[in-house]
């Protein structure tokens, strides 16, 4: 693998795991368990979720959202996984 590989691949990885950072945040802001995605249909929807979050043009205003401090009762209306998020959260 070249140098010039290498950095894209960092770059990508980077990318993913800052998307599923802001995911899991907003999940945990929630009080969606950690535990949620026990069984295989479970680990695939929130394998969806993750894709979703990372193709999402809101990475900023949700970034914003989250450096708030006050607590959250629903994920915001501008967030497209919202419906998985309270779904995983049980409601």
């Amino acid at each position: 693998m070249t140098k010039s590989e290498r950095e894209g691949t960092g770059a990508l990885r980077a990318r993913v795991e800052a998307q599923t950072v802001l995911l899991m945040e907003m999940m945990r802001r929630l009080g969606v368990p950690p535990a949620h995605a026990r069984d295989e249909a479970a680990r695939a929807a929130h394998g969806e979720a993750q894709a979703v979050c990372e193709a999402c043009a809101k990475k900023a205003a949700c970034s914003a959202f989250l450096d708030g401090s006050e607590p959250l009762v629903e994920p915001p209306l501008f967030c497209a996984n919202s419906d998985y998020v309270r779904g995983a959260r049980g409601h």
